[in-house]
């Protein structure tokens, strides 16, 4: 009775270890791409702890890859970490180059785009974008 339950012990630790470790290997080398857009313009501080915890829940994703912008302009493009380099709100809140990023390289090729902002109207974001608003 022990020797048929041992072989199927060892049968399942084998096949769940080459699962395990075929699953890792694949996402290891074809990582997720997640956009982030930042929305930093002085509206956002009072919301400023909150977009840093929502970055922060976003960086500590595994398998996967960050590109990061504002709504100003690219901070960077794809790397391993979401690096936050020091980022303040400041100057109006600027939608208008939306079209750039919605063209960039960057999005054509993120699984994923996350867009973090307080702001409560309309901005024109493309559909099956991630909008986390914020209060």
């Amino acid at each position: 009775m022990l020797k048929p339950f041992l072989q199927w012990l060892a049968i399942t630790v084998a096949g769940f270890g080459a699962l395990g470790g075929g699953t890792h290997a694949y996402l290891s080398t074809h990582p997720a791409r997640i956009l982030v857009v930042l929305d930093t313009s002085f509206p956002m501080q009072a919301s400023w702890p909150q977009a840093m915890a929502a970055l922060q829940a976003v960086r500590e994703r595994s398998y996967a890859e960050f590109s990061l912008y504002t709504e100003k302009g690219v901070l960077h493009r794809w790397q391993p970490t979401l690096a936050l380099q020091n980022i303040t709100p400041y100057a109006p809140r600027d939608w208008s180059k939306l079209d750039t990023i919605r063209n960039s390289r960057e999005s054509a090729e993120a699984t994923e785009v996350i867009v973090i902002t307080n702001d409560k109207t309309d901005t024109g974001l493309p559909g099956g974008w991630d909008v986390q608003r914020l209060n």
